[in-house]
């Protein structure tokens, strides 16, 4: 099983905003999941590095999919929390955890090719990978949707940092 480094502050992001399935900027008061989605997703952003505390995360996850299998966000979480549930310790990650959590990612793309969210995390999972130029085109793709969002400097500065590049990281 290979494993990369990286830092484990990188990995949370502030509030993440999520598109909807529909559109980037449309209403989400529409979304009959928006408030559920919103509690999980700040619960996997609080993430410590124990896998103990997805369970729920992703327990909830499934019963909105058990609701509407469509649900783009949902696969995003489920991204996350695969991805995140590889964690070892020194702050790597089992290759296997990292495919689970890119297989939901790109699932969530093919439901919704203009959800952020999906985007982000592409780029995250890209970049515990150690595939940057991955990385920065699903990054590329997020500003579009996106410009100049705080998670995107957040993942750009994971990048920075799994590069060991701490200058870089500091001026994003």
């Amino acid at each position: 099983t290979s494993t990369t480094p990286v830092s484990k502050a990188s990995l949370t992001t502030p509030s993440v905003e999520r598109a909807s399935k529909s559109a980037p900027n449309a209403a989400d008061a529409d979304d009959p999941f928006r408030d559920e989605y919103a509690a999980i997703w700040k619960r996997i952003a609080r993430w410590d590095g124990d896998p103990d505390r997805l369970k729920e995360p992703r327990q909830q996850i499934m019963a909105i999919l058990a609701n509407d299998r469509a649900y783009a966000p949902a696969y995003v979480a489920l991204a996350r929390i695969e991805a995140f549930s590889g964690f070892q310790t020194d702050m790597t990650f089992e290759s296997e955890a990292l495919d689970r959590g890119s297989k939901f990612v790109s699932h969530a793309l093919k439901l919704d090719e203009t959800n952020f969210d999906a985007h982000c995390t592409a780029a995250l999972i890209a970049t515990l990978r150690g595939d940057y130029d991955v990385a920065e085109e699903s990054l590329r793709r997020a500003d579009e949707l996106k410009p100049g969002h705080a998670a995107i400097k957040i993942v750009r500065a994971t990048i920075a940092s799994a590069q060991a590049d701490a200058l870089k990281a500091v001026k994003l």
